[in-house]
Parts: structure tokens; sequence; C-alpha cells
């Protein structure tokens, strides 16, 4: 699960209660996680996206993050102009 600092942090900064950020990085932990079981791209929602993109910007946490938790570092970059994560090259995953 993502710490309570950086639901806490996210919190904050959108002006939200905690208890909804948290409920987003759920949404977030479980979209990373289906598309590491599906293995094929797949699109998160924007909701999800943004708590993703602002969960990057802590790269330290993130990088221990994904290691720990899917074994591997999940990259966040454009496919074909979309939105998509990619797990079909050794889980390497790509999104905008």
């Amino acid at each position: 699960m993502i710490s309570d600092t950086i639901i806490d942090m996210y919190s904050k900064k959108k002006s939200i209660p905690f208890d909804l950020s948290l409920e987003l990085h759920q949404k977030l932990e479980d979209f990373l996680t289906t598309a590491i079981e599906k293995g094929a791209p797949i699109s998160p929602t924007k909701e999800v996206d943004e708590v993703w993109h602002n969960l990057i910007l802590n790269t330290k946490y993130y990088h221990e993050y994904c290691t720990q938790k899917f074994g591997k570092f999940i990259h966040h970059t454009p496919l074909n102009g979309d939105c998509k994560i990619d797990c079909t090259s050794n889980c390497t995953q790509n999104i905008d």
C-alpha cells in the first residue's frame, strides 16, 4: 500500500479529505496491479493518471514502491499518443 505520508501530501495539495485521497491511491494501486496481471496495454482513468503523475514526482519513494510491490520499476510514458500502460515487454510500463 502507498504510504499514508504520500496520501496525506496529495490530500493537502488538492485540498481534499484524506479518505478521498486514500481511495484515489487505492484505485491507482488497483490499476497498476491489473496492468501487471493482464500483461497488455490498458488505460487509467483521468483521476488515476493524475494521482500517478503526483506519485512519480516523489522519485525515490516511487522507485521503492514499484520494486517492493511489483518487483520492477513501472515507467510512465506516452504510448501511441494514448495514456496506456504496456506490460508486454518485461512488464516495463508506459503511460502518458
